[in-house]
């Protein structure tokens, strides 16, 4: 508002001065009428103008990023500073009402005049007869006059001429104009400004005629000179306004001064009367304003840039999804994400469902997207691992890390003993990164305050250097396995494969040429168009007219499938553990096979994969509830009522069956929040099909028992199950799902003093890659797992990775609160935000080190734990809520 009125107001106050440089003085008096209305409202309007300038931008490829819920909390702020809109808004109201009071009351004297006066109607002119004395003037087709000066004939002739000309050029439309204006923009000395020149422009008009109607010059400058010495108003005076006196404004006892004096103006008019501007001159002061105009629209108006998706790869996507753009459910998921997002106080998102948002804008219609918010109102800064520069550790460095205590190793993706690096050096790896886990993050089996992570040179480029690529080819198989269910199911909703084409189409945008060369990227299959999908044969087939042609697999190539699937089928299935070597060569020998040769074949031997091994591949599920019963599920908030459907959008490639032995769900509820809900939401997660659930909240907020250890049964159990695997070699060793269940409830059971005198945890071998059939269970390409995102390190600065923010925290109420407790939040707020804006520099801008980084984060801790301390012993925060280890 203060922004569009400080623009007016320059817009105006150029058009003022050029009219008072280049036009006030020249005899052109109907175009600067004109000009002078259409410069107030050209200054009203011009800030409103806006342009809209699309700009291409590159697609960025968004990392799945994590996702942590912190509780509502309520901050008491100061709410002093919003009196002054208040007062402002008052003094601004009260000095409309006046003016409004003082304008209605001038248009109703007008009326009560032409009401009980007598009228007499002289050509297209009505003369209102009024019995007090009264110079002539005008409204619209009224004239008034003195009665007794009109019955006797004593106004001059040049009077009533100069009255009519104000009438029949209805200048009382200008006045009425600006008066309105005047009533909003009372406050602005411009629109005074521009009343005066309307005003004075009115008398140059009705001069121009008396003087046109054979009117002696001389004469006609006597008679208004005399009115001048006489002190009376204007020849000309609508809604009782004078034009020839100043203009007045009385703020607060003091009187303010616009315009200029009545015998200055009569001289102003006597000089224009003389003046004479030919054509010419009229034509150049014309187009001098075209220049002005441009300069106030370009400098004053409003550009509005919209980011344009750049049109690379759309020949196969483009023409589908602009004629058919979202559906009515994509639509609803999109604006249902932006909601929650706007409302959330905590700014948290998962990847994936941010992706899925992308994608779905990306299919949107022209018309759609203007129909709702940018997600560009997230603000994410794009991570592109492709980027990243290897970084080898150092001798120092690698000796620390032996220390079993202090960190947990992973080399390649796999988790490691420590004691592989005693025999490394740091040319054997190309790259690291190190995090600091929380202690509330730890667990049994990775208690250490530091997990690092090591990548050899043939490991960094396949999780780093082909991350796009790697991404794409996932997807890639997701897609491929949607489009065939899609054909075989003979059309129906489409709406999911749509959304995995757009996510395709936007990952392979990001890829290079060369990537794309290089690695051999194939282009996705065209979503097939349901008039194309047509039933053949007496069975029934389908066939696709995208497909390619099939050679299949060679006769010894099947036999040597049929062999190994017999033997391993044999097994129960439960029981059941394929050789990673015999697994590659099922999977090698399946994904060659035709559909025909499928059907022909022994089954794909399936496996039950172990936990940990399905883990990575499933979505893990984590429930928050409030203390007034909201869940809150992913960064969507459900209803209760809603939760079973919404639990079906995960792991929607498992059966209920596969989620009871590999989902694993967590439940946060809030001190307070209600046991039936909890109760509700964990009968819904055993009927969706969970493994485990973890309850953390109201029925878990005793302290816990002191634990004893794992019994002599258990441990005799642990050493002989470990014992029996361990002798196996890792690079070939299989553990049995519930032999595998047993010694992770065994080892979880244990005190430190029986892990270290009991056999080592039997460490799993690199999980098997899933066969790669749309009808096998284990299909999803195996990669190594994508790397947290990398930092960004200068060169020749050590390597580590940016330390986390603190962990949720409640604000105390200055109501409610100690002092003490207030001065303790102050100092940790002031010192995070501190830190906040350290990160930022060094992420964005490069400012700053990964050393200073650390120095600010152990202060920030300090300061967080001394803050706990005071919240748990005034009950503001509970005490499960564990303090940060700095």
């Amino acid at each position: 508002m203060i922004l569009h009125l400080l623009k007016s107001s320059l817009c105006l106050a150029a058009f003022l001065l050029f009219y008072q440089i280049f036009l006030e003085k020249e005899h052109m008096h109907h175009f600067k009428r004109y000009f002078l209305l259409g410069s107030v409202l050209l200054a009203l309007g011009i800030p409103f103008i806006t342009f809209t300038e699309y700009v291409t931008a590159p697609l960025e490829v968004f990392q799945p990023m994590s996702f942590e819920v912190a509780s509502p909390v309520t901050v008491n702020q100061d709410i002093s500073f919003q009196y002054w809109p208040f007062i402002l808004w008052s003094i601004y109201g009260l000095g409309v009402i006046v003016f409004a009071f003082k304008f209605i009351k001038n248009l109703w004297s007008i009326g009560e005049n032409i009401r009980i006066n007598p009228k007499i109607k002289i050509n297209e002119f009505i003369h209102v007869l009024l019995q007090k004395a009264v110079i002539p003037h005008t409204f619209f087709r009224y004239i008034f006059l003195n009665k007794q000066q009109f019955e006797t004939d004593r106004i001059p002739e040049e009077v009533m001429v100069h009255e009519e000309t104000h009438a029949k050029q209805l200048h009382s439309i200008d006045v009425l104009v600006i008066e309105l204006l005047q009533v909003l923009l009372w406050f602005n000395p411009l629109v005074y400004w521009a009343k005066y020149h309307i005003k004075l422009n009115h008398e140059f008009l009705a001069d121009q005629a008396v003087l046109a109607s054979s009117t002696n010059t001389n004469n006609y400058q006597k008679l208004l000179l005399s009115f001048t010495e006489h002190h009376h108003q204007s020849l000309a005076n609508a809604i009782i306004y004078s034009s020839n006196s100043s203009i007045r404004l009385s703020l607060f006892g003091k009187s303010f001064t616009f315009g200029r004096n009545p015998v200055g103006q009569v001289k102003k008019r006597f000089k224009v009367m003389k003046t004479h501007t030919s054509k010419k001159s009229v034509l150049f002061r014309s187009f001098l304003l075209l220049p002005l105009l441009a300069l106030l629209v370009y400098g004053f108006s409003d550009t509005k840039i919209k980011t344009k998706k750049s049109d690379v790869n759309t020949s196969i996507l483009s023409q589908q999804k602009r004629a058919n753009g979202a559906t009515e459910a994509m639509m609803k998921e999109y604006i249902t994400f932006i909601e929650n997002y706007q409302r959330a106080e905590v700014k948290m998102i998962r990847g994936d469902s941010y992706e899925r948002i992308v994608a779905i804008y990306d299919l949107m219609t022209e018309e759609q997207k203007a129909s709702v918010t940018n997600y560009n109102i997230i603000k994410l800064a794009p991570i592109n691992l492709t980027d990243t520069k290897p970084q080898a550790p150092s001798q120092h460095l690698l000796d620390q890390w032996k220390n079993k205590e202090y960190c947990a190793i992973w080399i390649d993706g796999k988790v490691t003993d420590n004691t592989f690096l005693n025999n490394k050096k740091p040319s054997d790896f190309s790259h690291y990164f190190s995090s600091f886990v929380h202690k509330n993050a730890r667990s049994l089996r990775f208690p250490q305050d530091y997990q690092v992570h090591l990548y050899t040179k043939s490991a960094f480029d396949e999780a780093y250097l082909k991350a796009n690529v790697n991404t794409y080819n996932q997807l890639l198989i997701q897609y491929n396995k949607a489009r065939k269910d899609y054909i075989q199911s003979l059309g129906g909703n489409h709406s999911e494969l749509r959304i995995l084409e757009a996510r395709l189409n936007l990952v392979y945008q990001k890829l290079s040429t060369s990537e794309i060369q290089k690695y051999k990227v194939q282009k996705w299959a065209k979503l097939p168009d349901p008039t194309v999908i047509e039933v053949k044969g007496s069975k029934g087939q389908l066939f696709d007219t995208y497909e390619t042609n099939q050679k299949g697999a060679t006769q010894d190539q099947l036999k040597k499938f049929n062999t190994l699937a017999k033997k391993y089928n044999a097994q129960p299935q439960d029981k059941r553990v394929v050789p990673l070597q015999d697994l590659k060569t099922l999977e090698h020998i399946y994904g060659r096979m035709t559909e025909i040769q499928k059907k022909e074949a022994q089954p794909f031997p399936e496996c039950n994969a172990p936990l940990e091994n399905l883990q990575g591949a499933i979505d893990f599920i984590k429930i928050l509830i409030n203390k007034n019963g909201q869940l809150l599920v992913g960064s969507e908030l459900v209803t209760i009522e809603k939760l079973d459907s919404f639990l079906m959008k995960f792991n929607t490639h498992l059966s209920k069956e596969e989620r009871q032995k590999s989902v694993r769900a967590i439940i946060v509820a809030d001190k307070s929040a209600p046991k039936a809900t909890i109760a509700t939401v964990e009968n819904l997660l055993n009927e969706y099909g969970v493994a485990q659930i973890d309850i953390r909240g109201p029925e878990n907020s005793s302290p816990p028992p002191t634990q004893n250890g794992a019994t002599k049964d258990q441990i005799k159990e642990f050493n002989t199950l470990a014992k029996k695997y361990n002798a196996q070699p890792q690079e070939k060793r299989v553990v049995p799902l519930h032999d595998l269940k047993t010694l992770e409830h065994i080892y979880g059971q244990m005190t430190q003093t029986q892990k270290k005198e009991a056999q080592p945890f039997p460490e799993c071998p690199e999980p098997p890659k899933k066969p790669a059939s749309p009808i096998a269970p284990n299909k999803s390409s195996q990669t190594l797992p994508p790397p947290p995102p990398p930092v960004a390190v200068p060169d020749g600065k050590e390597s580590q990775a940016i330390p986390p923010p603190p962990p949720p925290y409640k604000t105390p109420n200055p109501e409610k609160h100690s002092k003490k407790l207030l001065n303790a939040f102050k100092e940790f707020d002031t010192k995070a935000n501190t830190y906040s804006k350290a990160v930022n520099n060094y992420t964005q801008h490069k400012k700053g080190t990964i050393t200073n980084l650390q120095k600010l984060y152990k202060e920030t801790m300090v300061d967080y734990d001394n803050y706990v301390d005071l919240a748990v012993e005034a009950g503001l925060m509970s005490k499960p809520i564990e303090k940060s280890t700095n």
